[in-house]
């Protein structure tokens, strides 16, 4: 067919057609078919179903709004898409028992790395609920909900053998997502051609005494990627630490520039 796949990206694949771009990415067995003209991308489909649609055609979806992953996905709107987990969300909540009702303005407070060792350890049902609602959280922070990354990013961590102390930590994190279970991630482009990275690093947050990292990256509006982590090294300053930050975040700057650099077709 012509494509050409991104050599920093396996699974992306271009070709220019009609003068525009053609994108197709994959994931695990789904694609996205993106191009200006709806009459190529069906020639796409077509060609597709006559290698791989002989015994059962490949399904497909059209129009601006979509469901993938939990997600609703929108691009209704110019120069902008918006990503929601509604529906996914509140699934998670009827989990929820009553103990867990009412909302909250944030994720967590300032004490949410600091970890009582006298609280006692939750019983096999409620850890068993700590560790499903926490796994299902992390789904939806690495997708359409990274304000709470870091809250789920500290949860994962006492996931092992949560107590009491951890339990008051993910209801807090529930009735915050009760109070913005619609607020959506918006991403777009401001049209200036730049790409910026933000990087941060809390010295010494956690209770072995490593620090945490921090990072987002946007086009203009929104982050399009970001991540919440615990730095692997221990270090002995603020400064350090934020060195240290730098150097995890820095592979993903660099990855980045080279793929988009690589999606750009003459």
């Amino acid at each position: 067919m012509g494509f050409e796949v991104n050599e920093y990206d396996e699974c992306t694949f271009n070709k220019m057609v009609d003068g525009t771009q053609f994108t197709i990415p994959f994931h695990v067995d789904d694609l996205k078919l993106s191009h200006l003209k709806q009459q190529r991308v069906d020639e796409i489909i077509d060609a597709l179903n006559a290698i791989f649609g002989k015994q059962k055609k490949m399904s497909a979806s059209y129009g601006k709004i979509h469901e993938y992953l939990g997600m609703t996905i929108d691009w209704s709107e110019p120069g902008m898409v918006k990503f929601t987990m509604y529906n996914y969300l509140e699934d998670i909540l009827a989990e929820a028992p009553d103990d867990m009702d009412g909302t909250d303005v944030t994720p967590a407070t300032v004490y949410l790395f600091q970890v009582d060792l006298d609280s006692p350890l939750l019983d096999d049902t409620l850890a068993d609920l700590f560790h499903r609602l926490t796994a299902i959280f992390l789904h939806a922070a690495k997708r359409a909900r990274p304000d709470i990354q870091v809250a789920v990013s500290f949860l994962c961590k006492r996931v092992d053998a949560p107590n009491e102390g951890d339990y008051k930590k993910l209801r807090r994190l529930v009735r915050y997502v009760r109070g913005t279970i619609h607020i959506p991630l918006v991403l777009g482009w401001d049209e200036s051609g730049n790409i910026v990275w933000s990087i941060d690093a809390s010295f010494a947050v956690h209770m072995n005494m490593k620090s945490h990292t921090g990072y987002c990256m946007t086009m203009g509006r929104g982050a399009a990627v970001s991540g919440s982590t615990t730095q692997t090294i221990t270090t002995r300053s603020s400064t350090e630490a934020e060195l240290v930050g730098l150097d995890d975040g820095t592979g993903f700057i660099e990855w980045t520039s080279r793929f988009c650099k690589a999606q750009v077709k003459d």
